[in-house]
């Protein structure tokens, strides 16, 4: 399983058709999203690695335009699909402003997702490309006081906080999303990230990349509950220069939910749905699963 497939993408899911190595998640009002940034292959210290799971070593800026107009299309079915879906989080979105300006040009073209743009054209993204959209039509929103953990390093610039009132109920809850640090995460596995959670222990919802199976966080989190997607990005299984010799599925992303909810906020998860996130920690396994390589985006019909 490699997340949803879609009808845009020829019923295929996002890592299959090479537009993400991340599927969307949805789970109730949320839907989080790391839509991979520019693919590139780096060297450091003598050390080459690649920021994407795809073995993408050189994408240019016009096959990087093209993938974030399939990204948007992607947004925009899954909104279609699920209008529940009312909060919008994105990891790894685009920073420099050409390619903001096509993001949200294509973004405007969608009138089903314009209610979410004043939230993307006040706050925009932040300089690792992590934002919240918001619903402009249920919820009224503002930024979160400065937490001094989010804004030192590793974390800066990765995390987003806005709290939010749902103008018919008046109900207010704060909703985070966040990309955690692979470097931290390879250095320090769970532990890396205590800090941060405590930080952001008043959330109603903890949402993104977590570079590390989330149902692992969960000795930290004993009023939340979770929901995650099923082994949904791709890694490169290994590398050597730029040879990929394999590709795997890993669960990296996920939504944590709160457990003690006003019913107006609570996730309106299904029966199934419900029972997954009580058996998560069953159901969900850090093993990599093999899979085919993905077909690149533009191999897509146009």
């Amino acid at each position: 399983m490699s997340g949803p497939i879609y009808e845009y993408l020829d019923f295929q899911s996002v890592v299959k058709a090479g537009v993400s190595d991340h599927s969307p998640v949805i789970n109730g009002p949320i839907m989080t999203f790391n839509i991979m940034m520019q693919g590139k292959y780096r060297e450091r210290d003598g050390i080459g690695r690649y920021n994407n799971g795809f073995g993408m070593a050189a994408e240019t800026q016009d096959q990087y335009h093209r993938r974030l107009k399939h990204i948007v299309a992607v947004i925009a079915e899954s909104v279609d699909s699920n209008p529940g879906i009312h909060i919008i989080a994105i990891q790894e979105g685009p920073v420099l402003e050409a390619d903001k300006a096509v993001f949200l040009a294509e973004f405007e073209k969608v009138a089903h997702l314009r209610k979410f743009l004043p939230s993307l054209q006040k706050h925009g993204f932040s300089s690792w490309g992590v934002a919240l959209l918001i619903d402009s039509e249920r919820y009224s929103e503002s930024v979160v006081e400065t937490n001094p953990v989010c804004e030192s390093r590793p974390f800066k610039d990765r995390v987003c906080q806005l709290a939010l009132t749902d103008r018919a109920t008046e109900v207010q809850f704060e909703v985070t999303t966040l990309h955690a640090p692979f470097d931290v995460i390879k250095s320090f596995g769970v532990g890396g990230l205590k800090t941060l959670l405590s930080a952001l222990s008043t959330s109603a919802f903890i949402v993104g990349d977590f570079n590390i199976d989330p149902t692992l966080l969960m000795g930290f989190l004993s009023q939340f509950v979770s929901v995650f997607a099923p082994r949904d990005n791709s890694l490169l299984i290994e590398s050597r220069g730029l040879e990929v010799l394999g590709h795997a599925l890993d669960t990296v992303d996920g939504v944590i939910a709160r457990d003690v909810l006003a019913p107006s906020v609570a996730l309106r998860l299904s029966e199934r749905t419900l029972r997954s996130a009580k058996s998560a920690l069953a159901l969900f396994s850090c093993v990599p699963e093999a899979v085919d390589s993905p077909v690149m985006v533009e191999e897509l019909a146009a």
